[in-house]
């Protein structure tokens, strides 16, 4: 969560985070790092390829430009406005749906490999 009013700012400090950041993320085995944000609600959507907080022990002790350029970041939003989100749901996860495909003569969902229609 944002502080009121520190959406334009949060926005332009991550136009270009440092690139000594990003450089460590990727040796560190996170792919990809997404923020959304709705008004002052923040949705980080990170891949790697270990548990986050391994992933995050790894990028290690950040030089002082750095630390800085993360403490602005961190000034701009609320002291208790992180929420863990329970997972609803994952496709990756998902082991019990018939795979459906829509079939493109008929429009009607058809399961897959299934030519009638």
């Amino acid at each position: 969560m944002l502080r009121p009013g520190a959406e334009a700012h949060y926005e332009a400090a991550h136009a270009s985070i440092p690139p000594e950041l990003s450089a460590r993320f990727r040796r560190a085995g996170i792919s990809e790092w997404r923020i959304y944000r709705d008004g002052s609600s923040l949705f980080h959507l990170i891949v790697c390829d270990k548990p986050l907080d391994d992933a995050l022990q790894c990028v290690g002790q950040l030089p002082p430009s750095v630390r800085e350029w993360v403490a602005v970041i961190d000034s701009l939003g609320e002291p208790e406005g992180s929420v863990d989100l329970g997972l609803v749901w994952s496709l990756q996860d998902d082991r019990g749906l018939l795979d459906i495909a829509v079939d493109g003569a008929s429009g009607q969902d058809a399961p897959v490999g299934d030519k009638s229609g």
